[in-house]
């Protein structure tokens, strides 16, 4: 392949494989063109138009652009070459902005007003017209005043946990790899301009719509291939990836699956074809509830239906006893107050955000709140192997070799020749070598060279320009054997004509070179893969052999790597007869802390599984070497066609590992372990692991993952290895304690003061006013945010909702509650022993019981397995508890908004509440012990303990001298 150019306005795209890409094009991509047709036909209020756009510019055929419109000015002669200047990169920002779509943001005083409509805010709303029909003035006041204090407090926690994840999710913003000023630099990919000239490679998500050009940039040290495949399912849901070549457009946020290319920008934000589709995307997203609302909305239903329920007996009772119509109102007014929890979505949102704050600290980076509820859940880990459980810093080991005439030199030589990208693990150790070897070092650790001992010799590829020559007069171009092609970036005399990059669905890479080190230029191709690819090539699927050699390697912790070459110099050519070259043996220590992050995984009741596109056998190996199972099988035995899914998915559950695996193996497994009610996570760096990672209840990229795994990821790691996991697992764990608490509290105190006053005005002749019930509400909901602050304890086990044992454990401890505010009542007002107050003091004393004691179940509720006292609050929560009922005390004390109460009273009603908290507390462990299990929570059901929770003994010193001598 060649081309000729000689400024912007003279392309000359010829190729010999140009007519199976597209049109053949001789006038210039239009940069600038393409994006004012893609702000023609996008404007807003047109979503059929829209759509029919999308799909016409994403179509699999797409052919080569071929408008003739003019560039910018400034920008015509030297974009390509040099890329764009400062001052043309300057002109262009000031018309077309940065590349983001922004999106128009909710104004503040809106986002204020919101707090005040939805069920809940209507409900309080609906109280406080009935304050005004029954007169109740003071009710009045203290109602709107819970509405305003609970607006308040949300507005001011969601938009400072807003701020927080989008802080975090700055943190990950993709970068773009750009030509400016002749210079090949990183940029955040949101300075994007069009015109830029941009290099995109696999795993890269295309950051803005660009046409594929066919030169290699000044700088661009990097072998472009002629084409790559991109996965464009975001925008057509199509799940096969499609063939841009030159002359075709990339479409900014589609997925490049391999290859790599240099593009040219067309359009930036809000003018890309997805910009224009994020606006009715954003318009039409769902509101639907999950995770944790959707628990909170489950509670909340309960709490209001039984709140309906009280209101319509206790209406009815008295309609019977012909009670006045607006005093009826008024009692169901303080019964719905009652029932309300207001403040829970603040209070879960506050919580999260804070653990997301502290995950960030120890470098693990929460793009969604609600994946911390997810990843307290997990019981599985699916963790790829190379670079997340090993340290994916190869070394060369023992070569085999098929004949004696093939000097390790030569194997060399060929794997050599198919790496040209430092960035790619493989390729760097080859090119590794190869320097090496040049600077006269040792760039082995051989043992001794094998040998197949095969009878028959390889065939060496023949001196044979003519091959070049008749392609190059095929195409009608001019071009020199000597200097056609990239030359190689280690090895001196080779130049490469074509390159197929790694491509995880095929395992393998290679190269058509043209090799001058002896004279008389030879042009042949040269591949390196996985071993079972390149026996497939070459013809050794049952060469016993060759067998024997992969799994002595494999044996000995060895990852093989299999070179082969033929004399085709086609790319494309089906009957190319390859012959192997050798095996190279290479080997991925584990990393220092594998052993441990496995060890304490088991500890908290996460099963880990291993899955590796090597061997079994070197999967196994490297089982040994961390503490997992040996039970690993490749992906062709869990997914043979004569196994049901049932039996595959119970085969999945018992598996320690899978190897041999392709992309499709790793999502295809992670459904498995679903379908049989797991959560899994899975962690990955690769564009290969991102549809698993995507599919995952809680997607994990790990240290230095592709813009596609971290895209896909809930939870994106910043430091090398999985030791953050461990952290980020039991802060989710501890965040789902801290709702649980605050949940199992709100159960309990909402079903305190309902029933008490269902109970007090049937049977006890006596009711609160609303004034105390909103009274209640309001120090509740300013207190109760301080539980985000909170210690709390660690689980041994994944957590689950299991909203009806908190149903059940919050009605049996309400029970002691109201028992206890009976008892108080009774002495206020009943016993001839007691205090023998007047009515209006008797609903003080009632009112400053039910405060004093409700707050302080929280420190019982707050430990589930243990008594409350072995385990000490945070400051935070002391603080916030003691500053409330200081405030409940005060008015009771000095009679503000209420009937004064004597202090000796308050006194007493303060040791009352006490001795609730401690029968409270005994009650709730006794619960716990006599109602769950080993394998239970109090708000979890999880899942069994793996068989292999006691891990191989072992020190990280062990692990690491058994790395060492592989």
């Amino acid at each position: 392949m060649a081309y000729t150019y000689s400024g912007y306005d003279s392309y000359d795209y010829s190729s010999s494989g140009m007519d199976d890409v597209g049109e053949k094009v001789n006038e210039p991509p239009d940069v600038l063109a393409a994006g004012k047709r893609n702000k023609a036909g996008g404007k807003a209020g047109s979503g059929v138009m829209l759509m029919e756009q999308l799909a016409a510019e994403v179509t699999d055929d797409e052919p080569a652009v071929t408008s003739a419109e003019p560039m910018d000015a400034g920008i015509a002669e030297t974009s390509l070459q040099t890329g764009l200047s400062p001052a043309q990169v300057a002109s262009l920002r000031m018309t077309h902005g940065y590349n983001e779509v922004v999106t128009k943001p909710t104004p503040a005083w809106l986002q204020f007003a919101l707090f005040f409509w939805g069920p809940m805010p209507w409900l309080i709303e609906i109280a406080a017209v009935l304050s005004i029909v029954v007169g109740d003035w003071k009710g009045l006041g203290i109602i709107v005043t819970l509405l305003v204090i609970n607006a308040v407090i949300g507005f001011h926690e969601e938009r400072h946990a807003g701020a927080a994840v989008a802080a975090l999710q700055d943190s990950l913003a993709p970068d773009a790899t750009v030509l400016r000023d002749g210079k090949v630099r990183v940029i955040p990919a949101r300075e994007l301009v069009p015109g830029d000239v941009i290099m995109v490679k696999g795993g890269d998500i295309v950051p803005a719509d660009a046409i594929v050009v066919p030169l290699k940039p000044v700088g661009m040290t990097a072998a472009t291939a002629s084409r790559v495949m991109v996965d464009q399912a975001s925008l057509t849901g199509e799940s096969l990836p499609v063939s841009r070549s030159y002359g075709q457009r990339l479409l900014s946020s589609s997925l490049v699956k391999t290859g790599d290319v240099t593009a040219q920008v067309t359009a930036i934000g809000a003018e890309t074809v997805i910009g224009k589709a994020s606006s009715l995307v954003s318009e039409a997203s769902s509101s639907a509830p999950k995770g944790i609302k959707k628990t909170l909305v489950k509670l909340s239903n309960v709490m209001l239906v039984m709140a309906f329920v009280v209101a319509l007996v206790l209406l009815v009772h008295g309609l019977v006893l012909h009670r006045d119509l607006l005093e009826l109102l008024q009692l169901v007014l303080v019964i719905v107050i009652a029932a309300i929890p207001v403040a829970m979505p603040t209070v879960v949102t506050v919580t999260m955000a804070v653990g997301a704050h502290q995950l960030a600290r120890a470098n693990a980076v929460v793009t969604e709140l609600t994946s911390l509820e997810q990843l307290a859940s997990v019981d599985i880990l699916c963790s790829d192997k190379t670079g997340t459980l090993t340290q994916n810093k190869l070394s060369l080991h023992d070569c085999v070799v098929p004949t004696k005439a093939i000097t390790i030199d030569d194997v060399l030589d060929a794997a050599l020749f198919c790496s040209v990208n430092d960035d790619d693990a493989v390729d760097h150790v080859f090119l590794q070598a190869g320097r090496a070897r040049a600077a006269g070092e040792p760039w082995i650790n051989v043992s001794r060279t094998e040998q197949l001992h095969r009878t028959e010799s390889i065939r060496v590829p023949v001196t044979n320009s003519e091959v070049l020559l008749r392609q190059a007069r095929a195409a009608s171009v001019t071009i020199d054997t000597g200097s056609a092609g990239t030359q190689h970036p280690v090895a001196a005399g080779v130049r490469i004509l074509h390159r197929v990059p790694f491509d995880p669905a095929v395992k393998r890479t290679e190269a058509t070179i043209v090799d001058s080190r002896f004279g008389e230029p030879s042009v042949y191709r040269v591949a390196k893969g996985a071993t079972h690819v390149i026996a497939t090539m070459c013809g050794l699927d049952d060469d016993v052999n060759y067998s024997a050699s992969v799994e002595h390697m494999a044996n000995r912790g060895y990852r093989s790597v299999a070179v082969a070459r033929s004399v085709s110099s086609s790319p494309d050519d089906p009957d190319a007869q390859w012959e192997l070259v050798g095996l190279f043996a290479i080997f991925d220590p584990p990393r220092i802390d594998t052993a441990h992050v496995v060890r304490r995984c088991h500890e908290l009741g996460i099963e880990v599984k291993m899955l590796t596109g090597d061997q079994s056998i070197i999967g196994r190996e490297t089982a040994r070497l961390i503490g997992l199972g040996d039970n690993i099988v490749t992906a062709d035995e869990l997914f043979s066609d004569s196994l049901t899914d049932a039996i595959k998915a119970e085969r999945a559950e018992a598996l320690d590992g899978l190897g041999e695996v392709y992309p499709s193996h790793k999502y295809a497994f992670v459904s498995l372990l679903q379908s049989r009610g797991h959560v899994v996570a899975m962690t990955g760096d690769g564009v290969n692991d991102a549809p698993a990672i995507k599919a995952a209840n809680c997607g994990i990229a790990v240290e230095g993952a592709t813009a596609a795994a971290q895209s896909a990821a809930a939870v994106v790691l910043l430091n090398p290895g999985l030791s953050a996991i461990i952290n980020a697992v039991e802060e989710a764990r501890r965040i789902f304690t801290r709702m649980s608490s605050y949940i199992t509290f709100r159960i309990v105190d909402s079903f305190h003061v309902l029933f008490f006053l269902a109970i007090s005005i049937l049977f006890l002749d006596f009711e609160l006013d609303s004034i105390h019930v909103a009274i209640l509400a309001i120090l509740n909901d300013v207190s109760l945010v301080s539980i985000a602050f909170d210690h709390a304890r660690d689980s041994a086990r994944p957590l689950k909702w299991n909203l009806p044992f908190l149903l059940i454990l919050g009605g049996v401890l309400s029970c002691v509650m109201i028992a206890s505010t009976i008892v108080t009542y009774y002495i206020a007002h009943k016993a001839s022993w007691g205090w023998q107050l007047q009515v209006d003091a008797t609903k003080t004393a009632v009112y400053l019981q039910i405060s004093v004691s409700g707050h302080l179940a929280i420190f019982a509720t707050r430990v589930q397995d243990s008594l409350a006292v072995l385990y000490a609050p945070s400051r935070v929560v002391v603080g916030g508890v003691l500053a409330s009922q200081l405030v409940a005390t005060a008015l009771a004390g000095f009679g503000i908004l209420m009937e004064k109460l004597a202090w000796s009273h308050v006194a007493e009603i303060w040791g009352i509440a006490v001795a609730t908290f401690l029968i409270v507390d005994y009650v709730k462990l006794v619960f716990h012990i006599f109602f769950t299990d080993d394998d239970e929570t109090s708000v979890a059901a999880p899942a069994r303990a793996p068989d292999n929770a006691a891990p191989p003994a072992g020190s990280v010193a062990t692990v690491a001298a058994q790395a060492k001598d592989h």
